[in-house]
């Protein structure tokens, strides 16, 4: 039971710190492209013609005669390449590299697993294999392994692992010890960069990870994709990783000197053809690969009921942090560009950003509804200690805010793009801002600073306001939460509540957020609003945020035809005034949602719910069990289509479809079961229950026969609700 819980305790942290790195390299192609003036080129427009590869007769002939190369991998060297005891398959970063090579050029590939490098080598040397992944691309060593190569198809960067932290890797003198794998390039390239030190070779990277853990040297020398992955581990949480600056090196195939160099030429027209997606999708998908396992979710609340939880929450935020930074700096080089290109840039830059912040809406919003999904679980439970389930709402409460962040971001993006439009319904007055409170109560505990609420009760049970409520949480979740952040220990906030001008059927109301914490310039209240902008002082050395709050404030502000005063001074305190004009009505005795949501009752009811990411999968089950409901789970569109084929007629009740899956998404494996010749295909009701959050993605839900939209993380009450709706 502990073993499972570690691989999705790793394989959640092991995500985000993926979605980091595939950030990082996104933002470092960016910033490569903007650098080289006029001869940027339109991204899609490189892609599509670096893909397109002309072949030689002679070529061709040789693909025809050898349509399969076989090819020798190291398997020790994760994420590089992993052997996947369960498929049997060889996976990894470069075996994703030459599948898509192989694929453009026209060729199939046969992967055989070494425990080695050495062994992986000798196979090529040997003639048993046409190719070797892993060779470096330095003519002293192709000369002596006696093998040819290809050009150079990835950069391998490296990281200083140790025990405890070294200052000067390359200090005078120095002479650690050094472990680093047999016969590896990177053994002779440092040998030659430090002669001082004392190198012990192992025969894999774990072996050297377990050398600095025990002491037995100062410094591992491992690649840092591979430094990154032991890490994950529980064992290696302990250990330092630094990356090496001055120390990488280009990674080309070996190939046999038996094998016609027509296979050399191919080859490296596939290689030219890589675009920087390519090989950042190589790498992304390697990282998760060398993560992946079947093995079923256990409860990981009972044995880890902070660390598992927390650790995702804390990179997700600073994964969040460097993507934010990324898009400032990207801002700003933009700015220094002539106008002319600057336009051209922009409108290129723009159509990247829209699938960009879409797919990271996706990434970003699957983690968090595991997290959220697992902790209302966990708060169902009627033995869980009274200590547990404190730990329990603090993680609720923060991942709570973290989504926050998160919607923060992706509406800067709406906004920008002219795609942000409010969704107001009818809600209680108190429904408006009591949430907000209860989410940020536990930020001003943990900080020790007082807070003070004071609301007006008065019109609570007489009317009914039309409004967006999650907006206008969103406004004050923003203001308290800045309010906490730059107020000191021992300070004091106060929030109040009450109602202003009032006509026939517009109500104000207004929101004053008091504190008297750090201040803000005068200077500094000029450019508040503006996106990525926190002004310098000694509370934000260590509570650093986006920079998008008071932005995103700022703009819901003047959508709902509001206003928003500050009053602030260096060392006294901030006081935020916002006032919101609101539709109201009398109260009705009884709303009809509410009547429908007392008399039904979801047990007994049949549903088919489509997810391919199993934790979520195994969250929604869970939740639906629990009212009686019978899950059938088909991992993907395809086998929910399959499924209902073969079904009688009105067996499932209601299908919950997520969006993207792979074989079939959700879009289509919809259109394929409105498309079948049965009574029910059209009339059974499909939810999108989807990480999916933007407007165009609810619009294509609708358009392809679906009735609703749940956006993850999606809360217990909220699928129970929507289910009831279609359910009579």
């Amino acid at each position: 039971m502990e073993g499972s819980d570690n691989v999705w305790l790793k394989k959640l942290v092991y995500f985000v710190v993926s979605v980091c790195t595939a950030v990082i390299i996104f933002a470092n192609g960016s910033s490569m492209c903007l650098a080289k003036g006029s001869k940027t080129q339109d991204i899609s427009q490189k892609t599509a013609e670096s893909t397109k590869i002309v072949l030689t007769d002679e070529e061709k002939t040789y693909i025809k005669n050898h349509p399969t190369v076989s090819i020798a991998m190291d398997t020790s060297w994760i994420p590089f390449a992993i052997y996947d005891r369960n498929t049997n398959k060889i996976k990894g970063i470069i075996p994703n590299v030459l599948n898509t090579i192989t694929q453009r050029v026209g060729l199939k590939v046969k992967y055989v697993a070494k425990d080695s490098y050495k062994s992986a080598l000798m196979s090529v040397q040997q003639g048993k294999t046409d190719l070797v992944s892993g060779i470096a691309n330095d003519p002293k060593m192709v000369q002596d392994n006696g093998v040819l190569i290809t050009n150079p198809y990835i950069t391998v960067n490296y990281s200083a692992v140790t025990k405890n932290r070294i200052d000067d890797l390359y200090a005078k003198g120095a002479s650690y010890k050094v472990a680093v794998c047999v016969g590896s390039y990177s053994t002779m390239a440092m040998k030659k960069k430090m002669p001082s030190y004392k190198f012990v070779e192992y025969h894999s990277n774990e072996e050297c990870m377990n050398a600095v853990n025990h002491g037995d040297v100062d410094v591992a020398l491992i690649a840092t994709y591979a430094a990154e992955y032991y890490k994950t581990q529980h064992k290696y949480t302990n250990l330092h990783s630094v990356l090496i600056n001055d120390f990488s090196w280009k990674l080309s195939f070996g190939v046999s000197k038996d094998t016609d160099t027509a296979l050399i030429s191919i080859l490296n027209k596939g290689i030219a053809s890589l675009t920087q997606n390519d090989v950042n999708q190589a790498i992304y998908m390697g990282l998760i690969d060398a993560n992946d396992s079947n093995q079923k979710l256990s409860d990981l609340i009972y044995d880890y009921p902070v660390i598992s939880i927390l650790i995702a929450v804390i990179v997700a935020i600073l994964s969040l942090i460097v993507l934010f930074m990324i898009i400032l700096h990207s801002r700003n080089q933009r700015e220094l560009d002539y106008e002319k290109k600057l336009n051209i840039e922009l409108e290129n830059a723009n159509k990247i950003k829209e699938e960009f912040m879409s797919r990271m809406s996706h990434e970003l919003r699957t983690p968090m509804n595991a997290i959220i999904g697992s902790t209302e679980l966990a708060q169902m439970e009627e033995n869980v200690s009274k200590e547990v389930r404190e730990y329990m709402n603090q993680i609720d409460t923060s991942g709570k805010y973290l989504l926050s962040m998160i919607n923060d971001i992706l509406d800067i993006s709406r906004m920008n793009s002219g795609k942000f439009k409010l969704q107001p319904d009818w809600v209680k007055p108190s429904e408006v801002y009591q949430s907000a409170i209860d989410m940020i109560a536990t930020q001003f505990e943990i900080n020790d600073v007082s807070f003070k609420v004071e609301t007006d009760h008065r019109l609570d049970s007489q009317v009914e306001l039309y409004v967006d409520g999650v907006r206008c949480r969103q406004i004050l979740i923003n203001l308290l939460s800045n309010a906490a952040k730059f107020t000191p220990q021992g300070g004091k906030v106060c929030f109040t509540q009450s109602y202003g001008n009032q006509t026939e059927d517009i109500i104000y109301e207004v929101f004053i957020v008091d504190d008297n914490g750090c201040g803000m310039s005068e200077e500094f209240q000029k450019k508040m609003y503006e996106p990525f902008t926190q002004e310098e002082n000694h509370m934000t050395d260590s509570s650093q945020g986006t920079g998008l709050g008071l932005s995103v404030v700022s703009q819901i502000v003047d959508a709902m035809d509001g206003e928003i005063q500050v009053e602030s001074k260096i060392g006294k305190g901030t006081k935020f005034t916002v006032k919101l004009p609101m539709t109201y009505q009398k109260t009705k005795s009884e709303r009809a949602e509410d009547k429908v949501k007392q008399e039904f009752h979801l047990s007994g009811k049949k549903v088919l719910l489509a997810e391919d990411h199993k934790v979520n999968a195994t969250i929604a089950r869970k939740l639906l069990e629990k009212q009686g409901m019978k899950v059938i789970v088909a991992q993907d569109g395809l086998v929910a289509t399959q499924i209902i084929r073969q079904s009688k007629e009105f067996e499932y009740d209601l299908i919950l479809m997520d969006i993207r899956m792979p074989h079939m998404n959700g879009i289509q494996a919809t259109k394929v079961i409105r498309a079948m010749e049965r009574e029910d295909a059209k009339q059974i009701p499909i939810i999108a229950m989807t990480a999916n959050a933007y407007t165009s993605d609810i619009s294509d839900t609708k358009e392809a026969g679906m009735n609703e939209h749940l956006t993850k993380p999606v809360t217990p009450d909220e699928m129970y609700e929507m289910i009831a709706k279609f359910i009579s």
